[in-house]
């Protein structure tokens, strides 16, 4: 007897997982169809594809497809799926999520920021940056980017002008 989740079975959730896919490997068209698929046959659960930004130079852009339980937070979905390298971060209130260039409170539910900001192909994309990655930005000054030249020091002690 396999396991069951919300009346599912795993290898059930699973051939649903795998039709979310990455974006650029089918049509706007398939992707429509593909999440409508979804969301029938899991009327409890939003498909989520989750992009997490480095926290340092040395590592690599992460994209996760998820179908999450739409009654949950924003903040639990992110504790309990999120690598331990970032727990930290969450914990403490220095990890910052975006959803169509918004950032959502992390007592919303998913169901809510589903129905706000999906996307035309109806998958909701979330990106989390934690730890380092504001440090690695270029500075900006007055809402416009520094030239690279300026951010160097002068003799006299202050940024060439």
């Amino acid at each position: 007897m396999s396991q069951t989740y919300s009346g599912r079975t795993v290898s059930d959730l699973m051939q649903l997982y795998h039709l979310l896919s990455i974006p650029h490997n089918r049509t706007l068209k398939q992707r429509v169809r593909l999440t409508d698929i979804i969301l029938d046959r899991c009327p409890d659960r939003v498909p989520v594809m989750y992009t997490r930004f480095p926290a340092g130079e040395d590592e690599e852009v992460t994209q996760r497809k998820i179908l999450v339980v739409a009654t949950e937070v924003l903040r639990k979905v992110l504790m309990s799926m999120n690598d331990r390298r970032d727990y930290d971060d969450i914990q403490e209130g220095r990890a910052f999520y975006f959803i169509a260039g918004h950032i959502p409170s992390e007592n919303t539910s998913l169901r809510t920021l589903y129905r706000r900001y999906k996307e035309m192909d109806g998958i909701l994309y979330l990106v989390v940056c934690c730890g380092m990655n504001f440090v690695l930005q270029p500075r900006f000054r007055h809402g416009y980017l520094e030239p690279e030249e300026s951010l160097e020091e002068n003799n006299n002690g202050g940024p060439e002008r």
